[in-house]
């Protein structure tokens, strides 16, 4: 039987001594388990942990959250036992915004920061609301998904499928276009941002843009590909990654 923590933080077990954890968060509509592969890419002693959101996956039962304070504070609270040893995160669009702030309570709250923080594939917060594509009518929010170009086909084909997937869409939107941006002092944490060259998302400049944010040293890195490069350029991202940690 799973506990809490398992819930939100899935993992594949370790055979060697874990001495670093880095947690992943997925970007709309995504999941945690999108990251479990990663587990034999990172170096010997790197745990990774796919951050699943409620409402999807093994928690598809759960209700679905369109509020990121609460959505932080719940994963704070199930965080908090992990932390016993270096740790990082990555955050790919929507889930880079919810890194980022989970990242600021815990340094408000204990004192602790990210080793590194990963930052891909978002607009940097201060840059203002975003538009909110979650109040769309559903025709208009369907077409949007469709030039995201992140969602299958099989799903727009199947009105069964598109029932599910399009409630757990908006909420996950509402969750970054809701969000108000509070200057709370720089973060003193390492920081790498990547950006997608062909992103029809978010321009390159307006993910660069969260160097501001930081204390720590920054590395920006343009990658080929649209907006889901953690995907299309996974080995070239892990090799990234794996460089800093």
């Amino acid at each position: 039987m799973m506990n809490n923590e398992d819930i939100w933080f899935l993992q594949r077990k370790q055979s060697k001594p874990v001495k670093q954890n880095l947690f992943c968060f997925p970007y709309a509509g995504g999941s945690g388990q999108m990251y479990l592969d990663w587990d034999d890419k990172v170096p010997d002693g790197c745990q990774v942990f796919g951050v699943e959101f409620p409402g999807r996956g093994r928690r598809f039962s759960d209700p679905l959250q369109a509020n990121i304070t609460d959505l932080v504070d719940m994963l704070y609270a199930n965080i908090k036992s992990k932390l016993t040893r270096p740790f990082s995160f990555y955050g790919h669009s929507n889930g880079a915004l919810v890194a980022y702030e989970l990242a600021k309570k815990i340094s408000r709250e204990l004192g602790l920061t990210p080793k590194n923080l990963f930052i891909s594939a978002k607009v940097a917060p201060q840059l203002g609301t975003e538009y909110p594509l979650h109040k769309l009518s559903e025709d208009e929010f369907i077409e949007v998904l469709k030039d995201y170009k992140g969602t299958p086909e099989l799903v727009f084909n199947n009105p069964e499928l598109l029932e599910v997937y399009t409630p757990i869409l908006r909420s996950d939107f509402a969750l970054s276009e809701n969000y108000k941006f509070v200057e709370q002092g720089k973060l003193n944490t390492d920081i790498v941002i990547l950006a997608g060259k062909d992103d029809e998302v978010v321009e390159p400049d307006n993910v660069f843009a969260w160097q501001a944010l930081f204390n720590g040293k920054v590395r920006k890195e343009l990658m080929r590909g649209d907006h889901f490069f953690v995907h299309s350029e996974e080995t070239a991202l892990i090799n990234i990654i794996n460089s800093e940690l």
